[in-house]
């Protein structure tokens, strides 16, 4: 089992491990699988991720993205810029999105090429994650995931298991029972759900099991 989106905790070479503020930075070295991130940025610090990023040329980025309950007149120009960095250096990236999917779209498709991508805790629609899928994203499922009304089509697109939780005891039973309500809901084994999320996690440069 794989954790496609936790946060800094205990240390752990089965999960990716995200940040979202520039604090927590020093402390991702301790992991094999890490992405730099910024959230609700108060002006454009797209540098300082890109510096990161090209230190860490292992490193994914995120979590980024726009969330409609903290609105920040930096995000758009933020976004841009950084997106404009991923699709030239091809490094895929990990999106946090509450209510703005449209938007986030729009922000998508002027990209002329973009690397495969992750829509953590997804909880949006079976629509918008369709249009998501067909520009190379992946939707990463968690607990809250399974309270949507499309969850079980949802399960029928590319699609990663996640806790969003910090790396503890706590986060791998959840992890356990996310992995069981999607092996039910889609009547496969265990060993079929791991083969499944597995080939999903490739797309994102992210080999299970196996240092960066």
């Amino acid at each position: 089992m794989f954790d496609a989106h936790c946060h800094i905790g205990d240390y752990t070479s089965s999960a990716l491990v995200c940040t979202s503020s520039f604090e927590e930075y020093p402390y991702l070295s301790a992991y094999p699988h890490r992405g730099y991130g910024l959230l609700f940025p108060e002006r454009d610090e797209s540098s300082r991720i890109i510096e990161s990023l090209e230190r860490d040329r292992k490193a994914l980025c995120g979590e980024i993205g726009l969330d409609r309950r903290y609105v920040k007149a930096a995000d758009i120009q933020f976004l841009e810029n950084l997106l404009d960095y991923l699709c030239q250096d091809e490094r895929p990236f990990v999106l946090h999105l509450v209510r703005r999917m449209d938007e986030m779209l729009s922000l998508l498709r002027r990209q002329k090429r973009l690397p495969h991508f992750l829509i953590h805790g997804y909880t949006g629609s079976y629509e918008s994650a369709r249009q998501f899928v067909a520009l190379g994203g992946v939707i990463s499922i968690g607990p809250r995931s399974f309270k949507t009304r499309d969850i079980d089509r949802l399960l029928h697109l590319p699609f990663v298991l996640e806790t969003d939780m910090k790396v503890s005891p706590e986060q791998e039973m959840t992890l356990e029972s996310v992995y069981e309500e999607a092996r039910m809901r889609l009547g496969i084994s265990f060993s079929s759900l791991d083969e499944m999320t597995e080939r999903n996690l490739e797309m994102l440069n992210i080999e299970q099991n196996r240092s960066l």
